[in-house]
């Protein structure tokens, strides 16, 4: 019969850090936030890898956005995550909040300041997304 025991500090470390370096942060935030304990999203916020992405280039200010997720969104802030972190479009937090019409996260990412004058991997402006110029497929040639 197998012993339960917990994990020394730096047995976590190292657990972490694995973590980190596969990009399973995601399956941890998703459990974290589910269960509603925060000690290990505190930890991924803490540690050197907090600009981490998942397999689309996120970070967690854009799912913070995406998920219309304000307690983390506001974590994230409070942790300095980069405002200007950029997804594989070439899209910031900010684009994501311009898309989905999220008034509250663009207010606040403004005050963080969000460059406003940039464009995406498509050459589309924040201007171009509010004034529904485009497609958002993703995609030049749509």
């Amino acid at each position: 019969m197998l012993r339960k025991r917990r994990l020394t500090e730096a047995e976590r470390k190292k657990m972490l850090n694995k973590l980190l370096e596969n990009d399973l942060w995601n399956f941890v935030l998703e459990a974290e936030m589910i269960g509603g304990r925060r000690h290990l999203l505190h930890r991924i916020l803490a540690s050197n890898n907090k600009n981490a992405r998942d397999i689309y280039g996120r970070s967690l200010l854009h799912r913070a956005i995406i998920e219309d997720n304000k307690e983390l969104f506001e974590l994230c802030l409070r942790n300095k995550l980069n405002v200007e972190a950029r997804d594989d479009d070439g899209r910031t937090p900010l684009f994501i909040a311009v898309i989905l019409g999220k008034q509250y996260y663009i207010d606040r990412l403004i005050e963080h300041r969000a460059n406003i004058n940039i464009k995406d991997n498509y050459d589309l402006s924040l201007k171009d997304i509010y004034e529904g110029k485009v497609i958002l497929k993703g995609d030049k040639n749509e």
